[in-house]
């Protein structure tokens, strides 16, 4: 069965990020009626273990492409690519871990589509499943695509929609540095120096891919976010998505400022995506692969704020996502894992929010007594908090941007989507595991819910996109 290419009209995207990452030529998608299912084309997940155990698996496989590494995998394009980071501390995959079972394949034919040959080798591996040091893993598929991720995708935008300027708060949003009693670290586009009294907060740190085409293959450095001609598009407008790490930054750094944040810059580089040239040369998405990486090699923090929402081929959990979040949470059952729900006015699972180890946030309307318009939404989540017409920290930038006309930002932005509701639900755990370092993140959690912490908390049923499920609405302003 090939990828279904065709949209519904009320489907089609009129945004041109969307567009741009729909018609990169190392992207293929496949539209169902609530999601459509990004991939990159040339590349497949394996688990390693399901492959031993199904020889006509590996046999198909090897028919058509040929393994490059795996998550575990160590090498870097170059000896000093990773750089030490004061007070970072970077962790690289165990290799008799999780993280060793996900293989990444590359398909030999430039015509293949991952998607086509994802679908014909899980029905020859139907029944078999990965397993992680001895467990059976029976919910993970034993191969996937390679899912591109953007920021909380949905049809229409990514986010949902641009953002627009806004003027600066009244004094207090940023408070002066004081000595951090927790991390978040932020996996996202990256952050963008801004001031000092955020700068003095965010230590940014580039994200990685692994090039599938390099000889030997290997980690290479992700694009650092910014304003210059690789984050424009070919009419010279900015990408919608610049700025979107450092408006998390702004939102933590003002609910939690006793709270130092790693921002670790996760879009893809364009230059190792497709090795026969063309296409859109700037970052627009991250693939799963990449992103669980960055999982591994930073999560150590507190609280974990990953900013991505995809949706998956048949809705399976993601193999490479899973297998970190299980070596992260390991050696700490109490660190606090958050993701948005994303926007696709959908019930569909999107992960890693779906997973049970991730707090998963949904966004409420601007008055907080409803779903956001645009919010998924579902008992694959666990809470939401308002995403209309968010404020925070922003670029400084004159200019033409993607969604709207010339455009003057002065350091602020008004913005929305779940991905700016995710942050005020870390920044909150972290806020509060802050004052209380006795009590784990994931209890902080728990106990935020429950209306500790002097956080108030009501219920959102929403009937419109699933019938009548009810989240918890945590009032983080």
């Amino acid at each position: 069965m090939s990828p279904n290419l065709e949209f519904a009209p009320h489907q089609r995207s009129h945004d041109l990020l969307t567009e741009q990452v729909l018609g990169h030529r190392a992207t293929t998608y496949d539209v169902s009626k609530d999601a459509v299912v990004i991939a990159v084309k040339g590349e497949l997940i394996v688990s390693r273990s399901a492959r031993s155990d199904s020889p006509r698996l590996d046999l198909e496989l090897r028919r058509i492409a040929r393994p490059t590494g795996t998550l575990a995998s160590t090498e870097l394009a170059r000896g000093d690519q990773r750089q030490a980071v004061a007070d970072v501390e970077i962790k690289d995959p165990d290799p008799d871990g999780p993280a060793a079972d996900i293989e990444l394949w590359r398909l030999d034919d430039p015509k293949h589509d991952s998607i086509d040959q994802a679908r014909r080798l899980a029905a020859i591996a139907r029944g078999v499943h990965p397993t992680f040091g001895g467990i059976p893993q029976p919910e993970l598929p034993a191969v996937s695509p390679n899912h591109a991720c953007v920021v909380a995708p949905s049809f229409h935008h990514c986010p949902y929609g641009p953002p627009y300027p806004a003027l600066a708060p009244a004094a207090g949003f940023l408070t002066p540095w004081v000595p951090p009693q927790a991390r978040v670290v932020v996996v996202d586009t990256g952050y963008i120096p801004l001031n000092s009294d955020l700068d003095a907060r965010v230590t940014p740190v580039q994200g990685e891919m692994w090039d599938v085409y390099a000889a030997p293959p290997a980690w290479v450095a992700d694009p650092p976010d910014g304003t210059g001609p690789g984050n424009r598009d070919a009419a010279g407008k900015l990408l919608e998505i610049v700025g979107h790490g450092t408006f998390i930054a702004g939102q933590i750094a003002h609910a939690a400022p006793q709270v130092a944040i790693t921002a670790v810059g996760q879009l893809d580089n364009p230059a190792f995506l497709d090795p026969s040239g063309g296409g859109n040369a700037y970052p627009l998405f991250a693939s799963e692969f990449s992103v669980a990486h960055s999982l591994l090699l930073y999560g150590t923090g507190d609280v974990i704020l990953c900013g991505f929402a995809f949706p998956t081929l048949g809705d399976h959990p993601s193999l490479p996502i899973k297998a970190a979040l299980d070596a992260v949470i390991a050696p700490r059952p109490g660190i606090a894992i958050v993701a948005p729900a994303g926007n696709s006015e959908s019930a569909i699972p999107q992960w890693p929010a779906a997973f049970g180890e991730v707090i998963g946030v949904a966004a409420s309307d601007r008055r907080e007594r409803a779903r956001a318009r645009f919010s998924n939404w579902g008992q694959w989540l666990d809470c939401c908090a308002r995403g209309e017409y968010v404020l925070s920290t922003y670029i400084d930038y004159s200019g033409p941007i993607e969604g709207e006309a010339n455009t003057t930002f002065a350091g602020w932005a008004r913005w929305q989507g779940t991905s700016f509701a995710a942050p005020k639900v870390a920044a909150a755990i972290a806020a509060a595991f802050a004052a209380d370092p006795s009590v784990e993140p994931l209890d902080a959690y728990a106990n935020l819910i429950i209306g500790g912490g002097g956080v108030a908390v009501d219920w959102i049923t929403d009937h419109h996109v699933t019938a009548g499920v009810s989240l918890p609405q945590l009032k983080l302003g």
